[in-house]
């Protein structure tokens, strides 16, 4: 169930530059797929070469994605998606979701090193992180996307050169983001539309370009309510209203690049 392919990456060279790198890799997709069809679990070991994916791994309720801390998951040149995703994404682009979508739930994603290969200049076609290579669902901007859920945790894994955020998560319940490392990232950590409650997001660490964690009503059409109940989430500085509290004033925050200790604030 392992397809083999051919292409190239662009990668940086080093001295400002870029450098052209042929590959001759193992595309993954519908294995990772027959495994967790078969044994609701997919683990993906440590190996010499990384796994590569020509869309989203997608993953529905009571399913569990696993894989060695040092297992290098890495996205085709191209293919401009997610990298893990939810069965039952509920777009809200114009607006909040419906509260009355079946959602996905108990799920797990732990481990692995994600990289959607965006070094910014060159991006390898992967500036955009769709929720599908054909017909996604507008709104949805993470290399792991998870909308429509409850019950979920994703934990002890990095993030290395991502394109959209780390993790969006929109339209979410009883959520737990935990151990998470960003390795050069280029966008958001952990980026949270509403309506969202009862989540813990704590323990990140590494360097992003933007916020290590955005909480927002929307970003969109309408600003929307965002309701974040502190007596459920426990912890300190799991939510953080970057935007109303930045000293710079409503917008992006800075100042957290390298420093592991703003996550927690």
């Amino acid at each position: 169930m392992v397809s083999n392919g051919s292409w190239t990456e662009a990668r940086p060279d080093g001295r400002g530059g870029q450098k052209t790198v042929s590959v001759q890799g193992k595309i993954w997709n519908r294995a990772i797929a027959a495994a967790l069809a078969k044994h609701g679990t997919a683990y993906l070991p440590k190996r010499e070469a990384p796994y590569y994916l020509d869309g989203p791994i997608v993953l529905t309720t009571g399913q569990r994605l696993l894989a060695d801390p040092d297992a290098e998951i890495r996205l085709k040149p191209g293919v401009g998606t997610c990298m893990v995703r939810n069965e039952h994404v509920v777009g809200g682009h114009q607006g909040p979701a419906p509260h009355n979508m079946k959602p996905d739930t108990d799920i797990l994603i732990e481990g692995g090193i994600w990289t959607t290969l965006n070094f910014g200049n060159p991006n390898n076609g992967n500036g955009e992180v769709r929720s599908a290579v054909k017909d996604g669902v507008p709104g949805c901007y993470g290399t792991i996307l998870l909308s429509n859920i409850r019950r979920v945790a994703v934990r002890n894994l990095t993030v290395r050169h991502g394109s959209g955020f780390g993790m969006h998560l929109t339209n979410c319940s009883d959520f737990l983001v935990e151990g998470v490392t960003f390795d050069q990232h280029g966008r958001d950590g952990v980026h949270v539309n509403g309506p969202a409650r009862w989540g813990v997001i704590r323990d990140l660490r590494g360097v992003t370009a933007d916020d290590y964690v955005a909480l927002n009503a929307w970003i969109g059409f309408t600003p929307l309510r965002l309701s974040a109940d502190r007596s459920r989430a426990g912890g300190k500085g799991l939510w953080r209203r970057a935007r109303e509290a930045s000293p710079r004033g409503p917008g992006r925050t800075r100042g957290h690049r390298g420093d592991p200790r703003a996550a927690r604030r």
